[in-house]
């Protein structure tokens, strides 16, 4: 598991190059790696998502649309493989790619991806929370309600105690 995880921290170094065309040559790199063996990255998920989600906030235009296709690669071809962990990361990288704005085609595409994603959620519903509950999962979501003069007011809730209230 080590070796994914040198790998992919060579890519995400090489990513921080001031020149284009190397940051070009990593994206490709990494959209033919998980092509080829993206199942086999395992705990290494981590790395590969904060690379893309950090290359959408960059808002370099061939760039985002290069890891995009990355992004869209796991999300069609591995989103059941993930580790339960990287669920959150995978959400909070979609949805760094349908808030940019180089791009409004991929931020739509976004925007589909994470109801697709929904979808998914709703079809493995027993399986996700079984297991949520090994990991001991507990992110914090807002709830949103409007007060008595008209603004909407968002506190912090736990969404294990939502979900066993379902």
């Amino acid at each position: 598991f080590d070796m994914e995880r040198r790998v992919l921290a060579v890519y995400e170094e090489l990513y921080r190059s001031p020149w284009a065309d190397t940051k070009n040559y990593v994206l490709e790199g990494l959209y033919q790696l998980l092509l080829s063996c993206g199942e086999d990255i395992g705990p290494a998920w981590p790395l590969v998502l904060a690379l893309l989600k950090g290359v959408a906030q960059d808002q370099e235009e061939q760039h985002v649309r290069q890891a995009f296709m990355c992004v869209q690669l796991v999300r069609n071809d591995f989103l059941s493989a993930l580790p339960v962990d990287c669920l959150q990361l995978l959400l909070t990288t979609i949805g760094a790619y349908g808030c940019q704005s180089s791009d409004l085609n991929i931020s739509l595409t976004a925007i589909t991806l994470l109801w697709n994603i929904a979808d998914f959620f709703g079809r493995e519903r027993p399986a996700l929370l079984a297991a949520f509950s090994e990991v001991d999962f507990h992110p914090q979501v807002p709830r949103l309600s409007v007060s008595d003069d008209g603004e909407l007011v968002s506190e912090a809730g736990d969404l294990d105690e939502e979900v066993r209230q379902i």
